[in-house]
């Protein structure tokens, strides 16, 4: 046992009166937490000696000067990192200690100076500089602490994943400690869910009524028969002894219930194995939260925790701890459980799981190791980005081989990233979970394709769609779908876009649900954003030229329900403005395919489709914006990690971050935006703007930047709402950039 007499590690204010926390007490308290969570993946002793020596540097007369009011700061992480190189040397072992401590607080650095532009302190420079001296007698309690021999994997990937999930853990027991010494009230609200059997009971009884209340339709006898399936995996027609952890794809058409699908087999898989909780990854935004409010009706609202970046969310709490701050159980639970993905149900994006991987930030790094041992479902796999699709299949199979976890890879449009295909760097092996997909996409089959390639001029295109009294047109890009709008603007006519608040677009939809089932007159004008986890269904669709995967996506909002004999779906051939590589190749893919007459909605020649492209882009999968390829930096820098290079500005799944902005769109919206001012921090108040965002690109916000109010940051509310059109949404461009944009007249 360390003695340490009147050294703190830290303070509280109990009662109005100062305490202070001997600081064995808080090396010991994370130690043990830190083992725990390493024992999971066979480094148990790695936690300890991390949390026995990360605030090592405590002990140093300036912090303790520091800790009664002196403003001279401290970079106390160095001075354990500093005594374990010169204690243990240089061996790769010592520098992935040396990252964690270093890390513990502010991220991961470089390894070496100069690795970025514009970068913190290296962890060359932190373990070079001069620091506040320790006593003597306090180095000898240290001096005295056995440290095993520790072992890190070989390969150099392994290496950098395995030192990212022992400074997870370090960073996560560090915080839980802290919590539970200064804010006792708030580290009680953790825990507290319902166990996987449960939610797996819940889901069972949910299923249930769904198919006894059900029209017996055929669409409906087929999508019970994916979910039965799904439920059975592994227990009717797979030997038992053969089940197993790895990956699995569900390859289901659109419209066939894919989502509650893949939560029964998540669920049923994770009971089974013993595995810790399920984390859904949805690609966008703009249906995650739909899908989770699916999810919190079924389970119940603690147990799923909705994690994406709406309302800059990070931010949104930063003042959390305000004394003006008015808390809530509800406001509580949900943002300690977003801190370190705890509870058993996770809904987040691919931006929140993968960066979650390859950042560099403690904050994101925090949850990496509640990611083992769980079921991982990819909704939409094939949507992953191209640029970076080599260093996501490399995490998922780092994760699935070594850290106990399985995915299931959810999508129509299966993306085909096996080696059995030819793609090296692709999965092992994958395992369908349903017997027989082919004889789904047929039985399912409810759309014809029709390939007009002689429509290629907006006239064109106008001139078709106002020949069909009912019909949805999918476009590519938010200006040319502004225009074509513009072009066939009459009674019956609707815009869908993502400059429309999530609530205009709610609004937008039951209108057009409505004209639909009244059989009236209706065309709806959209961007992309129709085409994943929108349910409506149009007698016939027009999608303008694009990839297959998009092609079958766009098939989803047609005769959805199989009422009609046959839908329609028209794909035209109207050029636009792309300066993706990914999607060009995808477009030529499509369109050859289409001359050839074969049958994109067929789910075998989607894959086809899916790999031909990743073989044709093949040097083109790890092309970050910045930087050479991240898996090559990765085996050529040995422990020499530029961890902060990666995750500033390598890995960055999305460029530009988007800019939240609140719309006052109607009397609700209104009265909200009036509590914000009262309670800035008040999570309910936050969480019910949500319908009422809007992201735009920092370009775009420039335009409007005038019609904003800045008065309560870190938020952004529109307060000139001319610009906010009722038709289009926010009116960020201008007539000169739509007329630029104009195709063929």
């Amino acid at each position: 046992m360390l003695k340490l007499p009147r050294l703190y590690g830290r303070s509280r204010t109990a009662n109005e009166v100062l305490e202070y926390e001997p600081l064995p007490a808080h090396l010991y308290g994370v130690a043990k937490r830190a083992r725990r969570f390493c024992k999971v993946f066979g480094a148990g002793s790695w936690g300890w000696i991390l949390g026995l020596f990360h605030d090592m540097g405590k002990a140093c007369q300036a912090f303790q000067d520091r800790l009664r009011g002196s403003e001279v700061s401290v970079d106390h992480p160095a001075h354990g990192a500093q005594y374990l190189r010169r204690r243990l040397g240089n061996s790769p072992e010592t520098k992935a200690l040396l990252f964690s401590i270093c890390g513990h607080h502010g991220g991961l650095p470089n390894a070496l100076t100069g690795q970025s532009e514009d970068e913190h302190e290296s962890l060359h420079q932190r373990l070079t500089k001069r620091l506040p001296v320790i006593a003597p007698e306090y180095i000898r309690e240290f001096d005295n602490i056995k440290i095993p021999r520790l072992r890190l994997p070989k390969e150099p990937y392994r290496r950098l994943l395995f030192t990212k999930m022992v400074f997870s853990s370090l960073v996560d027991a560090d915080r839980l400690d802290a919590e539970a010494y200064g804010s006792p009230d708030r580290s009680a609200l953790r825990g507290s869910y319902d166990s996987l059997p449960v939610l797996y009971a819940k889901l069972n009884r949910h299923l249930k009524a769904m198919q006894r209340s059900g029209a017996p339709t055929k669409v409906n006898r087929l999508r019970n028969m994916v979910q039965k399936e799904s439920l059975a995996s592994g227990w009717t027609w797979w030997n038992p002894r053969t089940w197993f952890r790895g990956f699995f794809t569900l390859t289901v058409p659109t419209g066939g219930a894919k989502t509650l699908a893949s939560m029964a087999f998540a669920l049923r898989h994770a009971v089974h194995l013993g595995m810790d909780r399920v984390i859904y990854i949805i690609p966008y935004t703009t249906i995650i939260e739909q899908n989770a409010e699916v999810f919190r009706q079924i389970f119940g609202a603690r147990n799923v925790i909705e994690h994406h970046s709406n309302l800059d969310r990070d931010r949104m709490f930063s003042n959390r701890n305000n004394p003006g701050h008015r808390d809530s159980t509800d406001y509580t639970h949900h943002y300690l459980a977003a801190e370190n993905w705890d509870a058993p149900i996770i809904v987040t994006t691919n931006v929140q799981f993968f960066e979650s991987i390859y950042s560099h930030l403690a904050s994101r790094c925090r949850r990496l190791h509640n990611v083992i041992n769980s079921v991982v479902v990819l909704d939409e796999a094939h949507l992953l980005p191209a640029r970076l699709l080599k260093p996501c299949i490399r995490g998922l199979k780092e994760l699935v081989e070594q850290y106990r976890c399985s995915a299931v890879l959810c999508t129509a449009t299966q993306p085909g990233i096996v080696k059995a295909n030819g793609l090296k760097w692709g999965i092992d092996k994958s395992r369908e979970i349903v017997r027989n997909p082919e004889y789904l996409y047929t039985e399912l089959e409810r759309v014809r394709i029709d390939y007009r390639p002689e429509v290629k001029t907006d006239r064109q295109l106008t001139n078709l769609l106002s020949s069909l009294p009912q019909v949805l047109c999918v476009l590519n890009i938010r200006k040319h779908a502004r225009l074509i709008y513009e072009d066939s603007h009459r009674n019956g006519t609707y815009h869908l876009s993502s400059l429309m608040c999530a609530f205009h677009r709610r609004s937008v939809l039951d209108v057009v649900r409505d004209l639909l089932r009244r059989g009236e007159p209706c065309r709806l004008i959209s961007t992309q954003l129709v085409e994943c986890g929108c349910d409506i269904s149009f007698p016939e669709v027009v999608r303008n030229r694009c990839g297959v995967a998009s092609i079958i996506q766009s098939a989803g909002r047609c005769n959805r329900e199989g009422l009609l004999e046959m839908g329609h779906l028209i794909v035209t051939n109207v050029p636009h403005i792309l300066k993706d590589d990914f999607n060009l190749a995808a477009e030529r893919i499509a369109e050859r395919f289409l001359r050839q007459g074969k049958n994109l909605l067929d789910c075998g020649t989607a894959e086809q489709a899916m790999v031909e492209l990743y073989k044709n882009l093949e040097g083109r999968l790890d092309k970050p914006r910045r930087g050479g390829p991240l898996l090559q930096i990765i085996n050529q820098s040995g422990m020499n990690i530029p961890f902060e290079e990666i995750g500033r500005f390598i890995f960055r799944m999305i460029e530009t971050s988007a800019k939240s902005i609140i719309v006052p769109y109607d009397d609700r919206a209104r009265e909200l935006i009036r509590q914000l001012h009262e309670t800035p921090d008040d999570f309910r108040v936050t969480r019910a703007l949500h319908p009422y965002v809007v992201q735009v690109y920092p370009d775009d916000l420039e335009k409007i930047d005038y019609a904003i109010d800045y008065s309560l940051e870190p938020y952004r509310i529109l307060r000139d709402m001319s610009i906010y059109d009722e038709n289009v949404g926010l009116d960020i461009f201008s007539q000169a950039e739509l007329r630029e944009y104009r195709i063929g007249g």
